[in-house]
């Protein structure tokens, strides 16, 4: 399997334009992608927000043309969601690529649960492109950092069981989100920093990515380390850092 963990693959969180029309070119991740591409292949989409049909399509449809613009060749993409039968990754060995698109993550967490998608995905053997929440999913222990009204509270389950393709916790979009108040608290210094004490997290900018290497976890771009309540900047654009 050929794993690539992003912050955003295309696009800017929160809105905004970009000089490109397929897939972000920094830190190498649209020529990475390209190479590892097959020919043809045979998209899976699976969502983040199960329910949320318009979500779903609306991704989808970005996805096919950011494909078409890069030049990525498929036959088809199929999305999983609940009008979908969970039957469909019975044997994921049928996908050439698959995607796991960005959302709420306690949601996206449920859903991969209650698809059996840790065990399922075993048998997949392409392309995977983790996008924001479906990369933060894909660890061994999913750090799900408060993000909406009411989850700063201390019964908010922020440590969730994983699809542990990786074995470490990441949050995106820290360009965006570092300056976050939410429930009247800084997101970081008031809520994340003291969830950290005993952990690691890593935080990437969009246009960073993580992949996996010969058994090495590599961050690719401008990321930072959170460990034990301190925050430190571990590598820069066009950088990488070998966990």
């Amino acid at each position: 399997m050929e794993i690539f963990l992003t912050s955003l693959p295309y696009g800017v969180y929160r809105g905004g334009l970009t000089e490109y029309y397929g897939f972000n070119p920094a830190n190498g991740f649209a020529d990475r992608l390209e190479k590892a591409w097959k020919p043809d292949s045979r998209v899976l989409f699976i969502a983040s927000q199960p329910d949320d049909y318009e979500m779903v399509d609306g991704i989808c449809y970005e996805l096919k043309h950011r494909l078409t613009y890069a030049e990525l060749t498929f036959l088809s993409i199929t999305a999983l969601d609940h009008r979908t039968s969970p039957d469909i990754i019975k044997d994921m060995s049928i996908y050439d690529a698959v995607f796991l698109s960005g959302g709420h993550v306690p949601t996206t967490n449920d859903f991969y649960h209650e698809i059996g998608l840790k065990e399922r995905i075993r048998s997949f053997d392409g392309v995977l492109v983790g996008i924001s929440s479906g990369s933060m999913n894909s660890a061994s222990e999913v750090y799900a950092q408060p993000e909406m009204e009411g989850e700063s509270a201390p019964d908010f389950v922020r440590f969730r069981e994983g699809l542990g393709l990786v074995d470490i916790s990441i949050i995106p979009h820290y360009q965006a989100i570092k300056d976050d108040i939410l429930d009247g608290k800084r997101l970081f210094e008031d809520i994340t920093y003291k969830d950290s004490m005993g952990k690691t997290f890593y935080l990437l900018n969009d246009g960073s990515y993580v992949t996996k290497e010969d058994g090495r976890t590599v961050i690719h771009g401008t990321a930072r380390m959170l460990k034990d309540g301190i925050i430190s900047v571990i590598s820069g654009t066009d950088e990488e850092y070998i966990i």
